[in-house]
């Protein structure tokens, strides 16, 4: 990194909480990654039928909250969640292109759009 900013040459930092990283998947860049790994349209339609629209709500003692929109997140405990994610962070990743030092840049893109954050 130092040799970058030395010779004035662009770089990405890209760093990657795991610790909640299944509840942080967008489900709009979601949809994206599956199509860009070519997934067949169809099975995508059916993955995104079950995010689409989700919503959800707090129950407490005395009263429930109001209804809200879940516009991140795969589901918990699910067997596709897991494919899901690293669809996404592979698709995050396939943003920026490895050099041979091993410096990830910027490949032509002015800043990753992260379906994670």
């Amino acid at each position: 990194m130092k040799d970058r900013i030395e010779q004035r040459r662009s770089a990405v930092c890209l760093f990657v909480d795991y610790r909640a990283a299944f509840d942080s998947v967008r489900h709009d860049y979601l949809q994206q990654a599956l199509t860009e790994h070519g997934i067949p349209n169809k099975l995508v339609s059916l993955i995104m039928a079950i995010y689409r629209q989700a919503k959800a709500l707090v129950k407490g003692k005395a009263s429930d909250s109001r209804v809200f929109d879940i516009d991140r997140g795969v589901l918990q405990g699910d067997c596709l969640s897991p494919v899901l994610f690293i669809c996404t962070l592979d698709s995050i990743f396939r943003q920026v292109n490895q050099e041979e030092d091993g410096i990830l840049t910027a490949a032509g893109i002015s800043h990753p759009r992260p379906g994670i954050c």
